[in-house]
């Protein structure tokens, strides 16, 4: 699954995931995630930054993890 980052606090380590539109309203609305869940965790991620992630439901809600930065490719290098 794919969405943006709408908010992450390092040095709390958590934040939340927008995701993409196709995804199902009713169940992702906005997904939390723990600095565990991160792929890269010293990296930073910002606002509306696209990544991908899978999702699982816990007793609070979703939660996000595999979280990888996307990246996009240039036009004309589709090699």
């Amino acid at each position: 699954m794919n969405g943006k980052i709408k908010f992450y606090d390092k040095n709390r380590g958590f934040g939340f995931i927008i995701p993409e539109e196709d995804a199902d309203k009713d169940i992702y609305k906005d997904v939390f995630f723990h600095i565990s869940g991160l792929e890269d965790r010293h990296g930073s991620y910002e606002p509306e930054e696209k990544v991908s992630f899978e999702a699982k439901e816990s007793d609070r809600g979703w939660v996000a993890y595999d979280i990888a930065k996307v990246e996009l490719q240039e036009s004309g290098n589709n090699w």
